[in-house]
């Protein structure tokens, strides 16, 4: 497996918290009514997707985020501080279950077995979003979802 380790920067992040529907991507569903919200004020050439989903096990619900400009107030979403920080990123096929469990094991273990220590909390929760353009999706017959593991450089090396 092909693991990248990225930076997010800490930020604001418009989000949803906890989606409470049934069916959060149901037409009339919370993460549907985000979905067109942040995709109405993407850029038209991001570097990178600047949403972001998470699972809240406290809630057992999907989150999603949206990593906010200094010049925008996230309106009429909650605005929350996000951590930021270090990511292992690996890819795997949206919608597929069996797939995203086997990467992010995989990921989990690059990680245990690297320099970096793991950093997954309830303030750092493994995150996922969709990198694939729509175009490419219809090609390929699926989109690929960039899943994140939280880790952060040892002690040792930010003690000094």
């Amino acid at each position: 497996m092909h693991v990248r380790v990225i930076e997010l920067p800490a930020c604001l992040m418009a989000t949803t918290g906890p989606s409470p529907d049934a069916d959060p991507f149901a037409d009339d569903g919370l993460l549907t009514r985000f979905d067109a919200w942040f995709t109405a004020r993407t850029e038209p050439l991001p570097l990178a997707p600047r949403d972001l989903m998470w699972f809240d096990d406290d809630a057992e619900a999907l989150a999603w985020g949206y990593l906010l400009g200094p010049d925008d107030d996230g309106s009429p979403w909650d605005v929350v501080p996000f951590p930021g920080g270090l990511y292992a990123a690996a890819v795997c096929r949206d919608l597929d279950d069996q797939d995203g469990e086997r990467v992010l094991a995989d990921l989990r273990d690059w990680v245990d077995a690297s320099p970096l220590d793991a950093d997954e909390s309830a303030a750092r929760p493994v995150l996922f979003r969709i990198t694939t353009p729509q175009a490419v999706a219809d090609l390929l017959g699926h989109h690929q979802m960039e899943l994140l593991v939280p880790c952060r450089l040892p002690a040792a090396m930010t003690d000094a």
